[in-house]
């Protein structure tokens, strides 16, 4: 499950890079996304976000909810990268498979 959330990840991450006219032939798990040294802006972000939920509702048939309360108060912010947010979504998906 984890590859297949990676690739949902590394194809939304992309297409919102490519959008915002970013680079994207390099794209990988240690991508940067958002925060001091990330690529993308807030409202980005949130296109990231719904995107990505949109991708996982139709590709796995699970709705998830990416950012809520939960994740706006976290130490450790999982859109930093492309490896964290992978992470992320995948323990999101896996709690509504269990």
């Amino acid at each position: 499950m984890q590859t297949k959330v990676g690739d949902m990840v590394i194809r939304a991450v992309t297409q919102i890079f490519s959008e915002y006219q970013m680079p994207t032939d390099e794209i990988n798990t240690d991508t940067l996304i958002y925060g001091e040294r990330g690529g993308i802006n807030s409202l980005a972000l949130v296109r990231l976000i719904v995107d990505l939920e949109e991708i996982v509702e139709i590709e796995l048939g699970v709705s998830i909810t990416i950012a809520d309360e939960k994740v706006l108060s976290m130490k450790h912010s999982p859109f930093a990268t492309v490896s964290s947010l992978t992470q992320f979504v995948n323990e999101l998906v896996n709690t509504k498979y269990i």
